[in-house]
């Protein structure tokens, strides 16, 4: 008997019209009833998934150079301020500065003494550093008095501040008249100028300048800073 689908004539699918993407050649279709048939292929193709994002890593730090090490940043200070620079000594007191007087302090029967003082009368601070140059003025001339073997030491004055120094001699016990000054010249240390004031002290020996070795000698101490 004959098979009555064998009569009838074959469709194609409809799926087999359709155009594959350009990726994909035209498939071949078989007919609709027969179970042999590969599937039709789809219509459309899948959509290609989506590319994954990359993830660009953070550059390295540059290594530091060798022998180096790795510069930072410096921590938060304060300025510091500027050095303040020395206070300027005063120059060498000057006869112009000071006022000069003198008295007697002589408390020993054998040794006496005659104090300078030299007050800073002026408006700036000045400096008295070494031995003033004394002569004793006596009748018939004046005596150079010699200073006595004592350091030196340097001293500021400021105004309204004194400095002194001293005047040896040996006391006169001889029962004469000895030698009396009546005047003394002072010319301050590294200064030219002079003042001359009145010998408030006793007479020493009439040998005594000329042999000092027979009691005090006539010597004046170096001139410093009282107090």
């Amino acid at each position: 008997m004959p098979n009555p689908l064998s009569s009838k004539p074959r469709y194609v699918g409809a799926a087999c019209l359709v155009t594959v993407a350009a990726t994909l050649g035209l498939s071949a279709c078989g007919p609709d009833n027969s179970g042999s048939d590969k599937p039709a292929a789809p219509a459309t193709a899948a959509a290609s998934p989506a590319a994954p994002t990359a993830t660009v890593p953070a550059p390295a730090a540059t290594p530091s150079a060798p022998g180096k090490a790795p510069t930072a940043a410096a921590p938060g200070r304060t300025t510091p301020a500027a050095p303040v620079p020395p206070v300027a000594t005063g120059a060498d007191c000057t006869v112009d500065d000071l006022r000069i007087t003198a008295q007697d302090n002589t408390i020993d029967t054998k040794e006496g003494v005659v104090t300078v003082q030299m007050h800073n009368k002026g408006s700036r601070e000045c400096r008295v550093n070494g031995f003033p140059g004394v002569d004793l003025k006596v009748s018939g001339g004046s005596i150079s008095v010699p200073r006595k073997a004592e350091q030196a030491v340097s001293g500021q004055i400021p105004p309204g501040g004194d400095a002194a120094f001293n005047i040896y001699f040996q006391v006169n016990t001889t029962g004469g008249t000895g030698v009396k000054p009546t005047q003394i010249v002072v010319t301050p240390p590294n200064d030219t100028h002079q003042v001359t004031l009145a010998w408030p002290g006793g007479s020493f020996p009439v040998d005594n300048p000329d042999h000092p070795n027979s009691g005090t000698k006539l010597e004046v101490g170096p001139a410093g800073k009282v107090g």
